[in-house]
């Protein structure tokens, strides 16, 4: 639930407009919890390879665009954001253990 529907929900609702104002921690403690979202974990999941994807492709160009084609010469905050962005991709892919 975002702010505007929580809005909607008080200015619409004499129920939830009474539970809060009677009770605002126990209100807040009632509202779902944001980390269980869905879609914030897929646009978190897209970000994250998007990256990955972004660092590895700008990688290959620079060694096919090198003139020893060893790899020495690929700037090393692109093999830590890759290899960043690998680990984040991971640990976002472990199953829960709480769940």
């Amino acid at each position: 639930m975002d702010i505007k529907q929580l809005k909607q929900e008080v200015e619409n609702s004499p129920e939830a407009r009474k539970k809060l104002l009677d009770n605002p921690e126990q209100f807040i403690k009632d509202l779902p919890d944001p980390r269980n979202d869905k879609q914030v974990f897929l646009v978190v999941l897209y970000v994250v390879s998007g990256v990955l994807i972004g660092s590895l492709i700008f990688m290959g160009i620079l060694v096919v665009l090198s003139e020893d084609k060893t790899g020495t010469n690929v700037p090393q905050f692109l093999v830590t954001l890759a290899s960043t962005a690998l680990g984040a991709l991971v640990g976002l892919l472990v199953p829960n253990s709480g769940s």
